[in-house]
């Protein structure tokens, strides 16, 4: 008997550990394991997770892309008379490189509570199921924000919540007039990363309320695996789509739209590292570390003909890096 309920509960025991890739046809599609939602979301050609997370202040989520865009958002949970959509939610951006996958797959394991997120640069997001917390994002030092979420108390009671980054926030210095005097505490909510292990972090300030992309002439801070950094503004590295006056969406100009094939991102790797050893070199870091994102220091990246940039690529960044 013993043996036929080993038999039995194999079966189930594959279909938990399954991977499930980012597939553009499942567009909107969502998967939910222990209140954890993953759902399937594809902008510009690029294959997306949306990582959604419930906790006692509020929720968040995390966007996971195909080209190594991985972003944390909060957004409180409550409403006062002081909530407003530019208070109450909020996101910091970042990108991990070298991508070395093809695409982006996530995979659940019932019986420990973990849903782990294979990463494009090749390392792991894992989230604990039962907490609803992140557990593990391998090759990267991480925290938790302790500052996610800033609280005002009157008479112990919360009358204001606004969203908060402790790390640097482009607008979260002004409060409403009728919280002033209030007592203030925090909780935490989203994710900080500090740097890469194997690799090239950027990252953006937090913003609340919008993308913190959106603003041109705000910075984007690369993080070699040294911990030095070199501030390029935004400008210089996103595409940008206007409604009327108003920024309405960007596209980083290192994401693989040209040609989506395993290759491509050798040379998405490549275009990154020449463009970042010139841009910092120009900014008095010469010797900012991109051998990550080559093929010596990369073995996963592919050979030395698959970082062979495109024509097309190599004339847009040609004028790029001559404009600079």
């Amino acid at each position: 008997m013993k043996a036929i309920l080993i038999i039995l509960t194999l079966p189930f025991m594959t279909l938990t550990m399954a991977q499930t890739e980012c597939n553009p046809a499942d567009h909107l599609t969502a998967k939910n394991f222990n209140g954890v939602s993953v759902q399937t979301y594809v902008y510009n050609g690029e294959c997306n997770f949306f990582i959604s997370l419930r906790t006692e202040a509020g929720e968040e989520k995390y966007f996971v892309s195909d080209q190594g865009k991985l972003t944390s958002f909060v957004s409180s949970a409550r409403t006062f008379p002081t909530s407003t959509n530019s208070r109450s939610t909020g996101s910091r951006q970042y990108y991990l490189r070298p991508i070395v996958r093809p695409n982006i797959s996530f995979e659940n394991d019932a019986s420990n509570n973990t849903l782990t997120v294979n990463l494009a640069n090749g390392e792991r997001l894992i989230v604990d199921t039962a907490s609803h917390k992140i557990q593990e994002i391998t090759g990267a030092n991480w925290r938790a924000n302790p500052h996610g979420f800033r609280q005002f108390r009157r008479n112990g009671e919360i009358i204001g919540e606004y969203v908060h980054d402790e790390a640097g926030c482009i607008n979260c210095s002004a409060v409403d007039s009728r919280l002033r005097g209030a007592e203030e505490t925090y909780a935490p909510g989203g994710i900080l990363i500090d740097s890469l292990e194997n690799g090239v972090l950027s990252s953006s300030r937090f913003r609340r309320g919008e993308d913190p992309r959106g603003l041109l002439n705000e910075y984007t801070v690369f993080k070699d695996r040294q911990g030095r950094e070199c501030s390029i503004r935004n400008r210089y590295l996103y595409d940008y789509e206007y409604a009327g006056s108003q920024v309405d969406g960007m596209v980083f100009k290192f994401d693989n739209e040209i040609d989506r094939v395993p290759t491509r991102n050798g040379a998405l790797n490549e275009t990154l590292a020449e463009f970042l050893s010139r841009v910092c070199a120009n900014e008095g870091i010469p010797n900012f570390d991109v051998s990550h994102l080559r093929p010596d220091g990369c073995p996963h990246c592919g050979t030395s003909a698959d970082h062979q940039p495109s024509e097309e690529f190599t004339d847009v960044f040609s004028d790029l890096l001559d404009s600079l």
